[in-house]
């Protein structure tokens, strides 16, 4: 393998699906593109502490999309 070959590219794993500022927490929702689960993750700004948890469904399951084996 040459130094500069040029490797095909992978697809993301990970798609951010928002972002929102509440006060001084800031909140992402990201999708895992190979198990269709939505996560949300928030950071304090104020002591940069962070939360990661899946997003759930009315039921209380976790919320998982549909998505395409192709992408």
């Amino acid at each position: 393998m040459a130094i500069f070959e040029k490797k095909e590219k992978q697809p993301e794993r990970f798609t951010e699906k928002s972002v929102q500022n509440i006060g001084m927490i800031e909140t992402r929702v990201v999708l895992d593109n190979e198990t269709g689960v939505n996560y949300i993750f928030a950071l304090n700004m104020m002591n940069g502490g962070i939360t990661v948890t899946p997003l759930l469904d009315q039921t209380g399951e976790v919320y998982i999309e549909n998505i395409d084996d192709e992408r």
